[in-house]
């Protein structure tokens, strides 16, 4: 049930069930990809579950799950990120609109990549969030170890114990 461009290379192990992959994808080992639309040029990692999402051309998906999620052009969602779609408190997922928030009415809401929006390693995203056009969200400093001595200092960062 899916239609597959050309010159798209699938890995082994890897579902690709009632979408529409674009020319020159890349869909790695053990990946999955259901009710979905993939961009030309999109590449998808090892393992990564992507459901229920559009890519636009140039998406690179890293993490380990995307559900309901529309990316834009040349996106890029790192392994480690969280991308929520589902509210388990019972609650309705809130939207911005117009700077305000507002109810969307419903519990299950996905997120919105602006293109080349850039998600690093252990950002976490709310249901229905959207990032803007090139915005690079990355986690905070004291949570990233940026330079390290064989010798045991770590310059620029205090260590968390």
């Amino acid at each position: 049930g899916s239609v597959v461009g050309d010159e798209v290379k699938i890995g082994a192990g890897a579902i690709v069930r009632e979408s529409i992959v674009g020319d020159g994808c890349y869909i790695a080992n053990n990946a999955t990809v259901e009710m979905s639309i993939v961009g030309p040029g999109s590449t998808i990692f090892n393992g990564c579950v992507v459901q229920y999402s559009v890519l636009y051309p140039g998406a690179c998906i890293s993490c380990r799950y995307v559900g309901l999620n529309l990316s834009g052009r040349n996106t890029f969602i790192s392994d480690g990120v969280t991308v929520s779609d589902f509210r388990f408190d019972g609650k309705h997922v809130q939207i911005l609109k117009d700077g305000v928030r507002i109810d969307s009415g419903v519990p299950l809401l996905g997120t919105c990549l602006g293109h080349s929006a850039y998600l690093g390693a252990g950002c976490i995203l709310s249901p229905g969030r959207a990032v803007p056009n090139g915005w690079r969200i990355v986690p905070e400093s004291r949570r990233v170890l940026e330079v390290f001595h064989g010798d045991g200092q770590v310059m620029g960062h205090r260590l968390l114990r």
